[in-house]
């Protein structure tokens, strides 16, 4: 018998995979909501104002914790951080499903 692992044998640990898919599924997602808010902070600390939002509210004396807070934690900005979370959630579990599939097929034939 050859002592030899087959590599075109199935892993037999699915959970090697867990932590690359729960990496690409959280870091991209964080990165696109950290860009979204940080250009306005670096803009607040220049100016010392936050600029309009989107709900027409005039430009206001604020410091860069008050202005990222608001643009975290605002029922629009968590719409938006929403939006962002779970269109990279369904991006991300089509792209690992095809590329799962791709590895099956790969080493059935």
């Amino acid at each position: 018998m050859d002592p030899r692992p087959n590599p075109l044998t199935r892993s037999r640990s699915p959970q090697r995979w867990v932590p690359w898919f729960l990496l690409s599924a959280i870091l991209p997602a964080l990165l696109l909501s950290i860009a979204w808010v940080v250009p306005g902070a670096l803009e607040v600390a220049q100016t010392g104002e936050c600029p309009t939002s989107p709900t027409d509210v005039l430009p206001r004396a604020c410091s860069v914790g008050d202005y990222i807070v608001s643009r975290t934690f605002n029922l629009l900005a968590l719409m938006g951080h929403l939006f962002i979370w779970t269109g990279w959630a369904i991006t991300n579990l089509v792209l690992w499903a095809v590329a799962l599939v791709a590895i099956a097929l790969y080493r059935s034939w």
